[in-house]
């Protein structure tokens, strides 16, 4: 099964598409300027492959903190470092046999 993430258009006004098997078997370099789109291309990567890949996002800055709310993603506030936050963390990656 081939599962196409769409990025967008191309100039000829064809969609742009990654594949998403051909990713997760490479590598990704997300590379650029400040204000030149790295967390919009993240966020459209992690909201086109939710569904399919089991998504571990360290995110010191809070960017991707509405996913959280859109696809069930547990959130441990990296300022608190309570051991409650990772406990909590330990038992829902061991509940849906997540891979981190």
């Amino acid at each position: 099964m081939t599962v196409a993430i769409e990025m967008g258009e191309t100039s000829a006004g064809a969609t742009a598409a990654l594949d998403l098997e051909e990713l997760l078997a490479t590598r990704l370099l997300v590379q650029g300027n400040s204000g030149s789109g790295k967390s919009h291309l993240l966020r459209r990567l992690l909201e086109q492959s939710a569904p399919w890949v089991q998504q571990t996002i360290i995110d010191p800055e809070g960017d991707f903190v509405s996913l959280a709310e859109r696809f069930g993603h547990l959130v441990i506030d990296a300022e608190e470092h309570t051991e409650r936050g990772l406990q909590a963390a330990g038992e829902r990656a061991r509940i849906h046999r997540v891979s981190t």
